[in-house]
């Protein structure tokens, strides 16, 4: 288990990272918020821990300068990283935090029954057939 930092990107801000990226980001914030979902979905079923970081344009822009990197996912993705480590610690240092603390669970007052649900009916079962239906004589009278 590991801690992910994800960068943190608002709508209003989107347009000029896309712009800042040359077009390496997806075209809308709509499809980035997607893709940056199903990366976090993704990491969380594997069991690690996830985090949004927000990010300016300004601290982007010196990573890469800085980094000597193209401006892209990836290195989105880094910088939120760096910030993260920064702010937070790393990795080691999240477990090490971690494994200090001790999550009890307080069985003592048994079971609790919160509501119980009633039985579901099916809309079958409210419907029934009319009673004129059931005592209506034969249109034709039976052959002697």
């Amino acid at each position: 288990m590991a801690v992910y930092y994800v960068a943190s990107i608002t709508p209003v801000a989107y347009p000029a990272f896309r712009d800042f990226c040359d077009g390496r980001l997806p075209e809308t914030f709509g499809e980035y918020r997607a893709l940056e979902a199903l990366a976090r979905r993704d990491l969380v079923a594997r069991g690690h821990h996830v985090m949004g970081l927000p990010v300016e344009l300004a601290g982007f822009r010196d990573h890469c300068r800085s980094m000597n990197c193209r401006a892209d996912r990836v290195a989105l993705s880094r910088f939120a990283t760096k910030i993260g480590n920064d702010r937070f610690g790393t990795s080691a240092s999240y477990d090490a935090v971690g494994a200090g603390i001790v999550v009890v669970e307080d069985t003592r007052a048994g079971p609790v029954i919160v509501e119980e649900a009633p039985a579901r009916r099916h809309w079958w079962r409210f419907w029934r057939r009319p009673k004129t239906l059931e005592r209506t004589r034969p249109l034709a009278a039976p052959a002697a």
